[in-house]
């Protein structure tokens, strides 16, 4: 006896073919965008810990890795975590640098991107986690604290947090 037949004397009723619903494909985030578009540097499944604002910072420095991977003054880079850690952006990275070689000096290498990073970090401090907006004249970003949590917001978006956490 098929399957069919003994769901059909079972239920008592014949079975229809069975209609596969089209997949849903949902769009891509801007994160996943830029995992997308620098794939070398990230691991198949990683997630980026921080609010979409700083994607700039992020995708700047992206850009500073892959060129040195492509001059060959680094064998290997890839991020092992992006991060939001006390107010700021935190980037943690694997690396392997070639032996050196006439117009390669691997600790040049090494501190040129150590510096990169923490430039990066650091200017994650003027930049709002959430909308991306650098403080400028006339427009606000500053490290705050919202019930012990630290944060870098302009002064809408720290309104909007704060609504939503405390309900002000």
């Amino acid at each position: 006896m098929s399957h069919q037949a003994f769901v059909r004397g079972v239920v008592g009723m014949p079975i229809s073919p069975i209609i596969k619903p089209m997949p849903m494909t949902k769009p891509l985030t801007k994160f996943e965008k830029l995992k997308k578009g620098h794939a070398v540097l990230f691991p198949k499944f990683f997630t980026i810990e921080c609010g979409e604002g700083w994607i700039e910072l992020i995708d700047h420095l992206c850009e500073h890795f892959e060129h040195k991977l492509i001059s060959k003054e680094a064998n290997f880079i890839r991020f092992a975590q992006i991060k939001e850690k006390f107010g700021l952006l935190r980037v943690y990275f694997d690396l392997e640098l070639p032996t050196p070689r006439k117009g390669i000096d691997p600790e040049k290498t090494f501190i040129q991107l150590h510096q990169t990073v923490s430039v990066i970090e650091e200017m994650s401090s003027i930049v709002c986690e959430d909308c991306g907006q650098m403080k400028h004249e006339g427009f606000n970003v500053e490290m705050r604290s919202i019930s012990g949590w630290k944060m870098t917001r302009c002064d809408e978006c720290y309104k909007k947090e704060r609504q939503k956490r405390m309900g002000i």
